[in-house]
């Protein structure tokens, strides 16, 4: 997080920062990935920004600034989370370096799929992530991906919290095999002052276990598509 030790991690053939197997207690803070090196134009990594792919009880991102991550432009995903445990938070995923431009990933903002145990967010003063412009998702939840927490980000707005960009779907939780998710295993805390998901899910298990998904994510604008699952 030091003045000039940020790197650019752009153009490559596979992906920009790959996390693989046993890699454990990794920190990669402060970088352009995907960007060029003024944060403002895409030089897309051909798949994902980040892939981490088993590796676990690793921190992408931070709370200030200096440790925050831009992480856009990618031919995929933005981040896409195979491994447990991982923290994920103060990054501006999909924008530009000012987190106020589309500088959207291919595909989702963020995936997280068939693992556990992951904080994308938090509520610290700084956690919460930027996801915004992406041309999928903004997030996606896989079927068997639970007890993640998804916590205090903005999603589908600028770094203000006001609508500017939204993704395809702010927040798309599936649930294949029709009782592979109960959504209680996945909490959402609010973040901005608007709701931009108004909407009630029904899942296939119990409402005991599986209460309605909602958030304030910024400020939403009226044509935007509920949230799936």
């Amino acid at each position: 997080t030091a003045a000039g030790s940020r790197n650019v991690i752009s153009g490559n053939t596979g992906h920009g920062v790959w996390l693989y197997s046993t890699t454990t207690g990794a920190v990669v803070q402060g970088n352009l990935i995907g960007t060029s090196a003024s944060g403002f134009a895409a030089v897309p990594n051909q798949v994902h920004g980040v892939a981490i792919s088993g590796a676990s009880s690793n921190t992408i991102g931070g709370t200030t600034s200096a440790a925050r991550n831009v992480i856009s432009g990618n031919n995929r995903y933005g981040v896409i989370l195979s491994g447990g445990n991982n923290v994920l938070r103060g990054n501006y995923i999909g924008t530009d370096a000012t987190g106020s431009l589309d500088l959207g990933n291919t595909d989702s903002g963020i995936v997280v799929d068939v693992v556990s145990g992951n904080m994308i967010g938090g509520t610290a003063a700084g956690a919460g992530n930027l996801i915004s412009g992406n041309d999928g998702n903004g997030v996606l939840i896989t079927s068997k991906a639970t007890k993640n927490q998804l916590s205090g980000n903005f999603i589908g707005t600028d770094y203000t919290g006001q609508w500017t960009a939204p993704d395809t779907f702010e927040i798309t939780i599936t649930n294949t095999a029709g009782n592979g998710l109960a959504l209680g295993t996945t909490t959402v805390t609010p973040a901005g002052t608007t709701p931009i998901l108004d909407v009630t899910l029904q899942s296939t298990a119990s409402t005991a276990t599986s209460p309605a998904l909602a958030g304030d994510f910024g400020r939403s604008a009226p044509w935007l598509e509920p949230v799936v699952w």
